[in-house]
């Protein structure tokens, strides 16, 4: 997912360094500086995983087959009011090639994609979608059969935060100390990165929207983000493969001392943090 200011001839810029290759982009909403719903974030929080059960059916999603969630009402998520999601949804176990999509329930299948895959793959991207009838998404898609699984980290609603885009801007890279000491992330060491008066967000945030990286992947690994002060939520951001270089987009509530805590549990990477923006009051 990619959130990004437009520039003042109402067009963003799409660059690739290197090589050719194909592009496609699917729009799933925009930010106003008057009406719309704004933006409530929560403590990240498992809503549904296919390989367990848990707020769903237990069992891989076939080729083109489809799953209702309930949202309103689970995962911080009020019974009424949220029109729409923020959640990191992955996929993992999948035997073929394909992609999923969500989309508010009650409604078509979109023709675009939220998360594309490999055989073998386990795949995370942040996704943000509308609510549909009865306050389900629906999870759709193509290829193979594949475990999915999805963790929230807020929702939008008529009283909740607005969203202020910025140029992007680094503010943490393990492999050189910036926001952080020069080593990498791991089981003996979590990060937590200041943001609230850093510069790049103000003192009165009450969440970030920043693009994370992970590089230098030693073993099979996830990376989690969550509020600092709190425990551990159990949730994912990022799904690591050794020698891979990965980023997901994170929005997360900012914890205590205005900071995030970022950890990876079970291997050693670098880690490399970008803000586009984030959340006031």
């Amino acid at each position: 997912l990619v959130l990004m200011a437009i520039g003042s001839d109402g067009k963003i810029d799409v660059f690739n360094s290197h090589g050719e290759t194909h592009c496609i982009v699917d729009v799933f909403g925009y930010f106003a500086s008057k009406g719309g719903d704004r933006f409530v974030p929560v403590d990240p929080s498992r809503l549904f995983d296919t390989r367990s059960g848990h707020g769903t059916r237990q069992g891989k999603l076939a080729h083109e087959q489809s799953l209702e969630v309930q949202v309103s009402g689970r995962s911080g998520v009020p019974s009424s009011g949220a029109t729409a999601v923020v959640m990191n949804l992955t996929v993992t176990e999948p035997e073929a090639p394909g992609h999923v999509t969500i989309a508010p329930a009650g409604g078509a299948t979109p023709d675009t994609s939220n998360v594309n895959f490999g055989a073998g793959d386990t795949v995370p991207n942040l996704s943000i979608c509308k609510l549909g009838s009865g306050g389900k998404i629906t999870i759709d898609g193509a290829g193979g059969n594949r475990h999915v699984l999805a963790d929230v980290f807020g929702y939008f609603a008529s009283n909740g935060d607005s969203m202020r885009a910025t140029p992007p801007r680094r503010v943490l890279d393990t492999r050189i100390g910036v926001g952080s000491e020069q080593a990498p992330i791991g089981p003996s060491r979590q990060s937590e990165l200041v943001l609230a008066g850093s510069g790049a967000v103000p003192p009165n945030a009450t969440a970030v929207v920043m693009n994370v990286t992970a590089t230098e992947v030693a073993r099979p690994s996830f990376i989690s983000v969550w509020p600092a002060g709190e425990a551990d939520p159990g949730t994912s951001n990022l799904n690591l493969v050794p020698g891979q270089t990965i980023a997901n987009l994170v929005i997360c509530r900012i914890g205590e001392g205005g900071a995030l805590t970022i950890a990876n549990e079970l291997s050693q990477c670098e880690v490399i943090a970008d803000v586009l923006g984030y959340f006031v009051e």
